[in-house]
């Protein structure tokens, strides 16, 4: 089977994991082998099949943002090819941009335009940093192709609080590599986890960062497909996403 071919069954799941909870969700989206590998040669696509880039679409097609660490952007190639004609439609139906962009956190304030933008579609991109060249109306001086946002408080927390409140974003899907996955966890921002076990014995390749104190991850749904395992998660003992 192919991507389209999987597409009904990836939304269905989806919307199976937005029925457990409101909205105000940050979904985290992975892939990883048995033994652990979340990226060969810095991507995931190794890891990934049919089935999981499906999953993977239908995440992106309800997301109000998608959050990406910047070593993920360098790494990944984000544009409009990632939304075909029918995701781009269930978006517009749903009330929604038909494109959802992207955000990153920049602290530095040396973020990788060229390449971040690299696609022939590329998506808006939204860069928070805490640079004193750049300012919340486009940045004097940075680059004017990226929407920035200067703020004293760049922490994971301070962005999603400020996505929310600024722009209404509420289920903010990340496709984090692993400094990006331990953040969300040091800071307890992570409601869920969609995690995809490739039937895969990677032996080498970029592994999950260990972050500090147990964070308890209650399984709600596990099913296999096509001898690929997928596993969805919420995040704190006993506590449901809220409503």
């Amino acid at each position: 089977m192919t991507v389209d071919e999987h597409a009904d069954w990836a939304r269905a799941r989806v919307a199976r994991m937005l029925d457990l909870g409101g909205r105000d969700r940050v979904v985290a989206v992975m892939v990883t082998s048995l033994d652990g590998v979340v990226a060969l040669d810095g991507q995931s696509r190794a890891l990934s099949s049919d089935q999981d880039r499906a999953l993977i679409g239908a995440w992106r097609e309800v997301a109000d943002a998608l959050l990406v660490g910047a070593s993920t952007l360098a790494a990944e190639t984000y544009g409009g090819s990632l939304f075909p004609a029918a995701a781009r439609a269930a978006r517009v139906r749903a009330g929604a941009p038909e494109l959802p962009p992207i955000v990153t956190i920049d602290r530095s304030g040396r973020l990788d335009v060229d390449r971040a933008l690299r696609a022939r579609e590329p998506l808006a991109l939204i860069a928070y940093t805490s640079a004193s060249d750049s300012d919340s109306d486009g940045a004097a001086g940075a680059d004017r192709r990226v929407q920035w946002i200067s703020r004293a408080d760049v922490s994971l927390a301070g962005v999603i609080g400020d996505l929310r409140a600024r722009f209404g974003y509420r289920l903010i899907v990340a496709e984090p590599g692993p400094r990006l996955l331990k953040a969300l966890r040091e800071e307890h921002q992570l409601t869920d986890l969609s995690l995809t076990v490739a039937p895969i014995l990677a032996d080498g390749g970029l592994r999950l960062e260990p972050a500090p104190g147990a964070q308890p991850l209650g399984a709600v749904d596990v099913e296999t497909v096509g001898g690929v395992t997928f596993v969805h998660m919420v995040v704190s003992a006993g506590s449901d996403p809220e409503v």
